[in-house]
């Protein structure tokens, strides 16, 4: 129910300047640009050393808390009851305490079990345990972030002490890449050296796969190491061609067409949600065999108005 904000990164030179802040380049020259001084590189060098020692001490703390919540009940309590890390003498008794929320009472003993009959809670899903876990998470991903601006700050470092620029750049591309949750490219530039040098993707999605050739889809699909997801619409116009005889051989013919051909399970989004009723009733019908349905915002009667 939390807002996700992922980081992402485009790989080729787009047309349009609304790309720009996200192309790899324009983020490698930023990088570069950023630490021209040596004397503040170094200092940045420090600093982040100095809050990451900071945040691992932070999440060994938080963590020890953790543990103590956890294990501080061999059973499940009543909904009346809550477990709480008694902070003022925590570091050295690692003791916590619970809280009776009806009778208004706290004790350091366990609580006996409830009747089997009570609502049950476990200590991971009291308040306090689910706080300290989202104030860890919230630490790891400062340390994750404060550790991709370390690294590049020393590779920018070797560079200003005389590395050669090329290999600066190709260094801090591949690390960009490889700290990043989102890569978008072209199947064009999917065969970049720069994506080759990168780690393999977890998840690699094709967009519009119906339109494209197979080989293309394939140079895509080699950056992925697990999963592939193939989203497109075979209905619609294949892959354009500009040899007839690539018509004759199939060369038109997309991956997603050949899968769906072999048998392979393919998952129909069943709701269209921009054409007027009118508009969607010959396409539904004759392409679609009916399976595709009208969404509810175009069923209204001030769609389009």
């Amino acid at each position: 129910g939390k807002r996700y904000n992922p980081s992402m990164i485009r790989v080729g030179i787009g047309q349009s300047m609304t790309v720009k802040d996200v192309a790899l380049e324009h983020q490698v020259d930023a990088i570069l640009s950023e630490h021209l001084d040596l004397c503040k590189l170094e200092s940045s060098i420090a600093g982040y050393k100095m809050e990451v020692q900071r945040i691992q001490n932070d999440i060994f703390q938080l963590r020890k808390r953790v543990h103590a919540l956890g294990g501080a009940s061999p059973w499940p309590l009543s909904k009346n009851w809550e477990i709480r890390i008694d902070e003022e003498t925590f570091d050295q008794t690692q003791r916590v305490y619970f809280v009776n929320h009806k009778e208004k009472i706290t004790t350091y003993d366990c609580p006996p079990p409830p009747e089997p009959n009570e609502t049950q809670f476990e200590a991971t899903a009291m308040p306090e345990y689910r706080s300290y876990i989202g104030r860890i998470v919230k630490l790891y991903e400062n340390q994750n972030l404060i550790t991709t601006k370390l690294e590049r700050c020393k590779i920018t470092q070797a560079a200003l002490l005389g590395g050669s620029s090329m290999q600066i750049r190709q260094q801090l591309e591949t690390h960009i890449l490889d700290t990043v949750h989102i890569v978008m490219t072209t199947l064009g530039t999917a065969g970049n050296r720069v994506l080759e040098a990168a780690l393999k993707f977890e998840v690699v999605v094709v967009d519009e796969a119906a339109q494209s050739v197979e080989p293309s889809t394939l140079s895509a699909l080699q950056l992925g190491s697990k999963h592939a997801i193939l989203v497109g619409d075979p209905q619609q116009l294949p892959a354009t061609i500009f040899n007839v005889s690539g018509r004759n051989t199939k060369y038109d013919r997309s991956l997603f067409q050949r899968l769906e051909e072999a048998g392979h399970k393919v998952f129909m989004l069943n709701q269209q949600y921009r054409m007027n009723p009118k508009i969607s009733y010959f396409p539904r019908k004759i392409f679609y065999g009916g399976d595709l349905k009208d969404g509810p915002n175009v069923q209204r009667a001030d769609y389009g108005d």
